[in-house]
């Protein structure tokens, strides 16, 4: 294939509508065609050409423009292909408004822009601009048609390159034997890697603020956000004003006391079945009585359960809020977390220990506490409820050997431990109530003497 034959516009008439033997056939975009076009000439885009080639009259002289030739060498080289040649206007429209010949259906315009060719960025064309803003480098004027084109010559201000030489370079995205349109954009901006960063003129810098000087203002900083004043609260007469924690105190105590009564109930009931038991060793009782006293055994040991159930949920939020509270004092958080305090305070035989080391760490932390009394009353308390607990481990024990064994005895022994176990509890908890007021209900003073002795001279 020779190379392809270019001719000038200067060449060419102004009017291709009574042309016979040539056809000038415009390949550019529907858009670029209604800018303007030259009269009598066959607009086919690029991108159409394969398909509507039988509209082309390829026995006639064929002359081929676009916008600055280089869609036009390309469409020639596909007709080589086919075995049809054809000749290339010359820079295309650029050149044909440049030598201000005839535009229809509107006015050409040629949409020029700076690019720099170092870092890449470009702007719309402004006269007397010949440096980059961003790294100081020289502009190019190109035409903004041919950023991002792949094929063609590029016209730019300045360039080396000859009117008879013409760089033709096909693109990778184009199948063999068939053009390529390539990506034609309205935007500005063609490829993803320019972009242009625009800087504020020096005269439109505003001045620096000036420094402020050291000392006081008129308008105060706190390190805090102030809350006085943002929201007002109403004083409700008829709510109780008592904290969290002497709610929970009080609570405690009457749960403390409830479940005194259940397990002496308990215990008595325990005792009436116990006394059944002795009397029908030597003389049989009647069966409802001993139906009855078995239903009140049960019943009462429910009860007694129920409550216990109640006050260790009590005594476990209790612990939680007076720990909350100790801390809170000190401007700090309770440094367990919350599952591990309930299960030191509500879990049996754990919180033998448990309940015992949480409290401690309370006495430690309340200044208004004497420590040394504090760590005394504690450790009674942690005895006796450790007597308390072997008590009840004892009864248990003694209860399930009572019922695998079946024999009367046995049962009346398990009875006596259940009453013992019941009776001795129900007092531990009605004694705990008031230890617990005692030593946390507030600030302990020191004991006044019921004797003073005066010295007389």
């Amino acid at each position: 294939m020779g190379d392809i034959r270019q001719v000038p516009v200067t060449e060419l008439p102004d009017d291709f509508t009574d042309e016979v033997d040539r056809v000038l056939l415009d390949v550019r975009e529907d858009d670029e065609w209604a800018a303007g076009h030259v009269r009598g000439a066959v607009h086919i885009p690029l991108g159409d050409v394969p398909a509507r080639i039988d509209e082309i009259d390829l026995d006639a002289d064929l002359l081929v423009v676009c916008h600055s030739s280089g869609r036009s060498m390309r469409v020639l080289q596909y007709l080589a292909q086919l075995g049809y040649e054809g000749s290339c206007v010359r820079g295309g429209m650029l050149a044909w408004v440049e030598n201000e010949k005839p535009v229809e259906a509107g006015e050409y315009r040629v949409e020029m822009i700076d690019l720099c060719p170092r870092c890449r960025i470009q702007a719309p064309h402004r006269p007397g601009r010949e440096r980059c803003p961003r790294c100081g480098g020289p502009l190019r004027v190109v035409d903004s048609d041919l950023i991002g084109d792949q094929a063609g010559p590029v016209a730019t201000r300045g360039s080396s390159a000859s009117p008879g030489e013409t760089s033709v370079r096909p693109t990778a995205s184009s199948a063999p034997g068939q053009p390529s349109s390539g990506p034609r954009s309205s935007r500005l901006y063609r490829s993803r890697h320019v972009r242009w960063v625009a800087r504020r003129p020096p005269e439109a810098i505003p001045a620096r603020r000036p420094m402020v000087p050291p000392g006081p203002r008129p308008i105060p900083r706190y390190v805090y956000v102030p809350r006085w004043g943002l929201r007002d609260v109403p004083i409700e007469t008829d709510v109780d004003s008592r904290n969290p924690l002497e709610a929970l105190t009080a609570v405690l105590l009457h749960a403390l006391r409830l479940l005194a009564c259940a397990l002496g109930l308990a215990a008595i009931v325990h005792l009436l079945r116990y006394v059944l038991l002795v009397v029908n060793r030597s003389v049989p009782v009647a069966g409802w009585t001993d139906r009855a006293s078995a239903f009140l055994v049960i019943f009462g040991g429910l009860v007694a359960f129920g409550v216990f159930v109640y006050v260790t949920v009590v005594f476990t939020r209790w612990i939680i809020a007076l720990r909350d509270d100790a801390y809170r004092r000190h401007d700090l958080r309770d440094p367990r977390p919350r599952w591990q305090i309930a299960l030191l305070a509500a879990v049996p035989l754990v919180n033998v220990a448990g309940a015992a080391v949480l409290l401690h760490e309370v006495a430690r932390m309340r200044d208004d506490l004497e420590v040394e009394r504090t760590r005394r009353r504690l450790t009674k308390l942690w005895v006796a409820w450790a007597i308390v607990n072997v008590l009840a481990v004892i009864t248990v024990v003694t209860r399930i050997v009572a019922t695998a064994s079946g024999s009367i005895q046995t049962s009346a022994n398990g009875l006596a431990a259940v009453v013992i176990s019941s009776a001795v509890s129900g007092v531990f908890a009605w004694w705990l109530g008031t230890r617990l007021m005692v030593i946390f209900g507030g600030p302990q003073d020191e004991p006044v003497p019921s004797r003073r002795w005066v010295a007389v001279a």
